[in-house]
């Protein structure tokens, strides 16, 4: 596993790509290299849930501009979404993973949506997820306030 995984901005962004205006933020997991962290293969079990949809096909255009907005490899690579419509209180939770080919950008997806719904679900998935956890806060916190104010209203619902 690499040293200092995930680092913020580089491998864990916080987006919000369909508006401003009392948007949840939307975590995403860039999966660079899968021995980046055992956790794109612990989590993938974990995640594999009902009530999830997927969307591989990487033509959300508010996805894409979001993800531009980062730049970078963010910009570059394919991405895949899972949206939760079923089954949970926050039925609606959406996260984003990002890879080169679509077992990376799979496992990173279902790993972000193991951090949201920590996050917003307060699910326990065991302490080596806590790193990522933490660094999906601050990425949160990074983003601008009204954002930060969204992901928070849309968690105490």
């Amino acid at each position: 596993m690499s040293s200092g995984w995930p680092q913020l901005g580089t491998d864990i962004v916080a987006l919000c790509p369909w508006g401003a205006d009392g948007e949840t933020p939307v975590i995403a997991v860039h999966c660079r290299s899968l021995d980046d962290s055992d956790l794109f293969s612990t989590m993938t079990p974990v995640v594999q849930m009902t009530g999830v949809d997927t969307d591989d096909s990487g033509t959300d255009e508010a996805v894409t501009e979001a993800l531009k907005l980062i730049g970078g490899a963010w910009s570059q690579d394919c991405f895949c979404i899972l949206s939760v419509r079923e089954g949970i209180k926050s039925a609606g939770i959406v996260a984003v993973g990002l890879g080169s080919n679509v077992k990376k950008r799979t496992r990173a997806s279902r790993l972000a949506l193991a951090v949201s719904l920590s996050i917003r679900e307060g699910w326990q998935f065991g302490q080596e997820l806590e790193p990522v956890v933490r660094q999906a806060g601050a990425a949160i916190a990074a983003a601008p306030a009204t954002f930060r104010a969204a992901w928070h209203r849309a968690a105490a619902e």
